[in-house]
């Protein structure tokens, strides 16, 4: 019989007893994406989320294309499993056979919004998260395999080695014959040189219905950061947030707090079917729980996530408590551990779930119901349900996952009952009192807002940021702190080890030699003081360190693969390493395992790896934007430097790589730090060679020297695309040379017209310089293809088109275009909104009434041609700044009546940015006294910087104004706040 794509599923249906894995081809709707963005996500331009080198993936489209995906499948007799390697190697989900259910979010398309860490995210089955959350490879491939094992269980494994870290993760999926649990393998591994933050969240999405309940075994949860503690699952609004349809005031977002419990699930009563989680307490403590709600936002996002406007929320294991706290997993460190997931099936909820099965135990009425789902067949099991130590109920019975177990005992007494399932043999499999848990006692939680621990010194304000990954920020407390306590041992340890991993290597010997002065025995000191000797070409002292940190336990491994590479490329012994076979068209895996070889000397190893030709592949088996390697510029320098190191000559790759484009190449990496300082070196006009090593000294955080490569590398060849954008972003963003980075945006303008750093930056530092919102609407109109303009360019091209007074134009740029959700991010609504705002308040300025109260009146009216206008406009409506031109439009129109009341709800609200805005509305009304408002201003500056700029500005405080709102704009745009911070400045110029 010949299997068609169609039936292929059914043909490799496994049997009774079997467990099959294969590999094969999964069709899904996919919306498509255009281009990563171009610009190095240099880690000083963000606060949160550190993406260097990788490319960060803002282009979300409405292009929806049928798309085969490569698929591995995992099948026994009771679950079916499909593994998506090349979407960041999610499971997809399991079919549980019994019900025929999903278990996990089979979501019909693959739909985006910029969620994840890069940017583009979709919502279905189990995402693996290590070292952060939506990591960075969610929605890229990954490494996979399957097989068979001699005990008739199968396997698929999924892995990855990040870019930035260099840190690996490994899940193996494997089901065993007879069993309804699929067991998921886990291994984190810090293969790198030096130690990295990390923590692991395990994020299941379910499916859900309006009644689906969420089944955590606690009874407080923590909010994000520890900030607060509540009651669960009725909060202390009374409402029980574990029933979907009441999750009304927007997202839900819990960790579990004082539970020790193992397990967790998700119940439907619309399906009869759920799915639970088990792991061990002692491996994977932490809990979450995360839902979008069922407002009127939760709601847009299932449209903006799926295709059928299907809802799901994410089931979510830990390490840590929380997805704020971090740890460090030192050089060759490693973490295993193992957790599971098993259906639930026609029992009503969840009391408990282990390896043997789930529990639902409940009261009807007078009588107790149990209902069990047991994981595998037990026969003879021995069943009791006890009243202490008394049993009121015994029986034997022979359990299968086919059946639902059930037992009911008519007036049950009403104290608290025990179920007891054990084997034949008498071990234990299940035990459960109602209601009785491992929790805290109740007299130590401490519920609702919590205490912030006192701040500490500069080496734990340091050690913060750098598990929170902002490792230059974290440098630089360090280096502060050191020029005021040159002599304290622990910062100079940190400042070290912390110089060399950023490939500082001269910073890195000025702090950790004289920390090893005082410490010779310390073997960490030795061993990064060997990496930073190794680093600046000091042979022979490296050597000695890492011979020293070998010596103790704790570096043992990282410093003795370290003197392996040593004393090999030294030539003093052969190894006999081999890189695993490249089976990728990846240019940064090629160079990744060529630099393995060029680290042990064994240039011809090397060389046979960056002189291959490539294959292309499909779009979707590879990193978007990256090119192959036999186009990668960084692989032509590579062979040009192996090839010298074997007494060739290296000419021509030196040649070719000056000529090959830049794209999407960020370089990285201590062994491409070498062969970039040779290139400039033995090549002073390869601009692409200077270029390079300005964003390799960028990422390092030398801000100096970065700006001079790019300098050299602009007088070479100006045209280099993305040069403008960095140079311009660094000047006004941390030089603050704003005329120098207007200068350079003015010039990008024509060397790199599509790139959207170019219009963003010089909007930024045309609002500094205080010039007309005219001018910033004529830059955007430069853009050489308008229709595809980014969502963030129409964005602030609208607001400065309404801040021109430019309203038709504002309008128009909202017609005919795709707006993908940014978690976080501005809204299209938003923007939508205050442009009507503004052009009420406008109308009203001029005299032209009629048109500014019909804006007012009718403000939150669909308007047909604009799908996103249908609903959810109230909260952007609401807004301070909105309500504040509104009622100014009303004042100025006859209604003064009506914006006084506007005028109380924002008195009412206490935070600074709506007193801001109060302040400007009361001012427009009779009666205003300016006494009145002094102390609340006062009291409301420092809260954020757009609204404490405009405080200080209506305080008279001009200089301390103008500052806190070019910080707003020199910073991420969050809330319009470039567009307010560019009113306000240009209000104060007036």
């Amino acid at each position: 019989m010949l299997c068609t794509a169609a039936a292929l599923a059914l043909c490799l249906s496994a049997a009774p007893g079997e467990v099959r894995v294969w590999q094969g081809v999964l069709t899904l709707p996919t919306y498509q994406e255009g281009p990563p963005n171009p610009n190095p996500p240099f880690d000083q331009f963000t606060t949160t989320r550190f993406n260097y080198p990788y490319t960060v993936r803002d282009s979300i489209t409405d292009r929806r294309v049928n798309t085969g995906w490569r698929a591995v499948y995992l099948e026994n007799e009771y679950l079916k499993c499909s593994v998506l390697p090349d979407i960041g190697g999610h499971l997809y989900t399991c079919i549980d056979k019994i019900s025929g259910q999903p278990m996990f979010y089979a979501n019909p398309s693959i739909k985006k919004a910029q969620i994840g860490y890069r940017g583009a995210w979709a919502a279905f089955g189990i995402e693996f998260n290590f070292p952060v959350s939506h990591n960075w490879v969610s929605m890229s491939p990954v490494d996979f395999s399957f097989a068979k094992n001699a005990d008739g269980s199968a396997f698929v494994s999924v892995s990855n080695i990040d870019r930035p870290y260099g840190m690996q993760w490994t899940v193996e999926l494997r089901l065993a014959p007879g069993s309804t649990v699929l067991e998921e393998r886990v291994t984190l591994f810090n293969r790198s040189d030096v130690r990295h933050r990390f923590y692991w969240w395990n994020n299941a999405g379910v499916r859900v219905w309006d009644d689906s309940k969420i089944w955590y075994p606690m009874r407080w949860s923590a909010s994000h950061g520890f900030a607060d503690v509540d009651t669960w699952p009725v909060d202390s609004e009374g409402m029980d947030l574990s029933v979907i349809h009441n999750q009304t005031g927007g997202t839900v977002s819990r960790f579990v707090h004082g539970s020790r419990e193992p397990f967790m699930g998700i119940y439907h009563p619309h399906t009869q079917t759920g799915v639970a989680h088990y792991a061990e307490y002692a491996d994977l403590p932490a809990k979450k729980i995360w839902s979008w709600g069922v407002d009127a936002d939760g709601l847009d996002w299932r449209r903006a996530l799926s295709d059928d406007n299907s809802a799901y929320v994410e089931v979510q294991a830990g390490l840590m408590r929380n997805q704020e706290t971090y740890a460090f997993l030192e050089p060759r460190q490693s973490i295993h551990f193992s957790e599971y997931w098993m259906p639930v099936r026609a029992i009503g909820g969840i009391s408990r779930a282990n390896l043997a099965g789930v529990l639902y135990l409940h009261r009807e009425g007078g009588k107790l119901v149990a209902g069990f789902n047991s994981n595998r067949a037990v026969a003879a099991a021995k069943v009791r349900i006890l009243d202490g130590a008394r049993a009121l109920r015994e029986m034997t019975a022979d359990l299968s996952p086919e059946h639902t177990w059930t037992v009911e005992i008519p007036d049950a007494p009403q104290h608290p009952l025990t179920f007891e399932l054990r084997a034949t043999a008498g071990r234990e499999l299940m035990r459960q009192t109602e209601g009785q848990y491992d929790w805290t006692p109740a007299e130590e939680i401490r519920t609702g807002a919590q205490a912030r621990p006192p701040a500490g010194g500069p080496l734990e304000s340091g050690t913060d940021l750098e598990l929170n990954g902002n490792l230059l920020a974290a440098y630089d407390v360090y280096d502060r702190a050191l020029r005021k306590t040159p002599d304290d041992q622990a910062l100079r340890v940190a400042a070290g080890r912390l110089a060399a991993s950023l490939l500082r290597y001269a910073d890195a010997v000025r702090w950790l030699e004289p920390a090893q002065a005082r410490a010779t025995y310390d073997p960490e000191v030795a061993y990064y003081l060997g990496l930073a000797y190794q680093g600046l070409g000091r042979v022979r002292e490296a050597r000695l360190e890492f011979e020293a940190a070998r010596r103790m336990p704790d570096f043992h491994a990282a410093a003795g693969l370290k003197l392996d590479e040593l004393l090999s490329r030294l030539g003093e012994h052969a190894s006999d390493y081999r890189e695993p076979a490249i089976h990728s068209s990846d240019a940064e895996r090629v160079l990744t395992a060529a630099a393995g070889y060029m680290r042990r000397g064994m240039w011809r190893e090397a060389l046979a790896l960056l002189t291959r030709e490539y294959p292309r592949v499909p779009p979707e088996e590879t990193e978007p934007g990256v090119p192959l390697p036999q186009q990668h510029p960084v692989v032509a320098y590579y062979r040009a430097f192996c090839r010298e190191k074997l007494g060739e000559s290296g000419a021509a790759d030196y040649d070719l790589a000056a000529k090959l484009p830049t794209a999407y190449v960020f370089p990285n990496g201590a062994q491409t730090l070498e062969v970039l300082e040779t290139a400039v070196h033995e090549h002073p006009r390869d601009a692409t060679a200077h270029f390079l090593l300005g964003d390799l000294r960028m990422a390092s955080g030398l801000v100096d020297a970065a700006i001079e490569e790019w300098r050299i590398a602009q007088k070479l060849n100006p045209a280099l695309p993305v040069l403008q954008a960095n140079l311009g972003r660094t000047l006004l963003q941390i030089k603050r040379d704003v005329p120098a980075a207007a200068e350079a945006f003015r010039a990008g303008l024509t060397a790199d017209p599509s790139n959207t750093e170019i219009y963003a930056g010089l909007a930024a530092a045309l609002g500094i310089l205080g010039r007309p919102a005219a001018e910033v609407a004529a830059a955007y109109e430069r853009y050489p293809d308008p229709q595809h303009m980014p969502a963030a360019l129409v964005y602030d091209q609208a607001l400065s088109d309404a801040e021109a007074g430019r309203f038709d134009a504002a309008k128009a740029l909202f017609q005919g275009r795709f707006f993908a959700r940014e978690e976080g991010g501005t809204n299209v609504r938003q923007v939508w909104i205050r442009v009507r705002a503004l052009e009420a308040q406008s109308a009203a300025t001029s005299g032209h009434c009629d048109a500014a109260l019909a804006i007012v009146d009718h403000i939150g009216d669909a308007d047909g041609q604009l799908a996103f206008t249908r609903d959810g406009l109230e909260r952007f409506i609401a807004a301070a700044p909105n309500q504040a031109a509104l009622g100014i439009a009303e004042t100025r129109c006859g209604r003064a009546g009506a914006a006084e009341q506007r005028l109380q709800k924002m008195r009412a609200a206490g935070d600074a940015e709506t007193l801001v805005f109060a302040y400007e509305l009361a001012r427009q009304l009779p009666g205003f006294q300016a006494a009145e408002w002094t102390g609340k201003l006062q009291a409301a500056a420092h809260r954020n910087p757009v609204a404490s700029g405009m405080v200080e500005l209506d305080l008279g405080h001009t200089q301390e104004g103008r500052a806190q709102l070019e910080s707003a704009l020199l910073a991420s745009d969050r809330n319009l706040a470039h567009h307010l911070a560019r009113e306000a400045l240009r209000g104060a110029a007036r």
